[in-house]
């Protein structure tokens, strides 16, 4: 979905955050909408109001602070900012303004999704089918949203009816049970009420959803359940149309709006106010132009860290993940690091794009490599490492050695014969490469356990608490937190 390309009226946005206008006005307008009166139309708008938050240039979420500070824990991250350090040695508490934006542009996308939610359940003249497919669609953001927010913050306040009036900011926090349980309720609905595939990407399906419920489970560690639904994608390609890219450029072009194996991703275009921020915070001051129209090098890549320190030169991933050279003028130059690190990240490189915000590479949560590399660690776990588990993950490493990737391969499969545990560990070092810089090592370091050895040895301190500090906006105006 691209939102440069779709008008949202003002009017009808308004209707998310004050239920109706019309509170606030002492005559009517004309184009204001009439709670009775919904429509196709006026829903779809709706609909595409609450995905907006998400991808919101300046809305501090993937695009921007929230993207970064994913970034910046991962073990071998290195900022050359005092406050960003402090984060990437996980002393969270050092930048109060870490999340200070992203929070309320979350809750937004919740609260949008919480009106629609009670919009459609009111309503008595729309065909119940179709209304089913918004509530599906409102039902996966709302678990997406909680779920971001239940593993970076634990307990939080869950919202899932519409704020009314500056008494129901006065929220308590709901136990971390509670909001799993939420979120699990949501996006089974989205299960069963979204379509198998959509004309429009950036919307929400059916495979989306059960990939998303597949990865809660995985973290919950509910590996059956998990290892059922990435199955049944698996095994009908025809139904869901998904699969592994062969070029890694394609995956992470910035100007193609969807592929086969985007699941669902964050939408972005090369329109000022319409990209993401995150090509500008990584390309590196000395030469700019090889990542962005603007550098700030918030970050650059430690290789001494254990996950790249003996990373094979021949996987391509090495390359598109982290450099220290680039052809300028078609001269091989060195890129001077602004910070004590040894290479500066790269995925998120937009050298095309017109201004800071404008970046078009589009923010995967999932990817049809989520599917087979979740398939293959439950199945480990379940069964250990068969022939199955083997297929789905030597699948995402042939693509990313450039070989066929339905054909074997010696020199890049895993090898035969490996255990339970040595297989799950190479999954884990794996999903490292695979994943870098997407938002999900943090998570996986954390439901694995593996935070504890793998960030003392990447040379940083062990984080007081897997927890994040809540925003002082937040502690400000809710009375339920200190």
């Amino acid at each position: 979905m691209r939102l440069n390309k779709t008008i949202i009226l003002v009017s009808i946005m308004c209707l998310f955050t004050f239920n109706g206008c019309n509170t606030f006005l002492e005559e009517e307008p004309q184009t204001l909408v009439s709670l009775e009166e919904l429509d196709e139309n006026i829903v779809e708008s709706l609909l595409v109001g609450m995905y907006e938050p998400l991808t919101r240039s300046r809305g501090r979420l993937w695009e921007s602070h929230w993207g970064r500070a994913l970034i910046l824990v991962e073990e071998h991250a290195v900022s050359r900012l005092r406050e960003k350090n402090d984060v990437a040695n996980y002393h969270f508490e050092s930048d109060p303004y870490l999340f200070s934006a992203g929070w309320p542009t979350i809750y937004e996308s919740i609260s949008r999704a919480n009106s629609l939610l009670k919009l459609l359940n009111d309503d008595q003249n729309l065909d119940e089918n179709y209304k089913n497919e918004a509530r599906g669609e409102a039902c996966f953001i709302r678990a997406l949203d909680y779920f971001q927010l239940v593993r970076i913050f634990g307990e939080v306040p869950l919202r899932i009816e519409p704020v009314t009036g500056p008494d129901d900011a006065n929220l308590a926090l709901s136990s971390i049970e509670d909001v799993y349980s939420q979120i699990i309720l949501d996006m089974t609905e989205a299960v069963n009420y979204l379509p198998e595939k959509t004309d429009d990407p950036g919307r929400a399906t059916k495979g989306a959803a059960k990939t998303a419920l597949a990865d809660i489970f995985l973290t919950l560690k509910r590996y059956s359940e998990a290892r059922e639904l990435v199955k049944e994608i698996i095994e009908n390609k025809n139904t869901y149309g998904y699969g592994i890219l062969t070029s890694l450029d394609e995956l992470y072009s910035p100007t193609s709006p969807t592929n086969e194996e985007d699941i669902f991703s964050l939408k972005f275009s090369r329109y000022v106010g319409q990209g993401s921020f995150l090509a500008a915070y990584g390309a590196p001051l000395s030469h700019p132009e090889v990542a962005a129209v603007r550098a700030f090098e918030d970050y650059g890549a430690n290789t001494n860290a254990p996950l790249l320190k003996n990373w094979n030169d021949n996987d391509l991933r090495k390359a598109l993940n982290i450099y220290n050279t680039a052809t300028i003028n078609g001269q091989l130059v060195d890129i001077e690091m602004a910070g004590d690190y040894t290479h500066v990240y790269g995925k998120h490189r937009d050298p095309g794009q017109p201004e800071e915000t404008a970046s078009g590479v589009d923010y995967y949560l999932y990817r049809y490599a989520d599917v087979l590399l979740i398939f293959a660690e439950t199945e480990n776990l379940i069964n250990g490492p068969t022939t199955e588990a083997y297929d789905a993950i030597n699948k995402v490493r042939r693509r990313a050695y450039g070989v066929d990737v339905n054909t074997l391969n010696t020199e890049v499969d895993l090898p035969a014969g490996l255990s339970r545990e040595e297989f799950d560990e190479l999954i884990f070092r794996e999903r490292g490469y695979e994943f870098m810089n997407e938002g999900k090592r943090w998570f996986d370091l954390k439901r694995t356990g593996r935070w504890a050895t793998i960030i003392p040895e990447a040379g940083k301190d062990l984080p007081k608490s897997l927890y994040w500090p809540f925003p002082g906006n937040e502690i400000l105006h809710n009375d339920y937190i200190d």
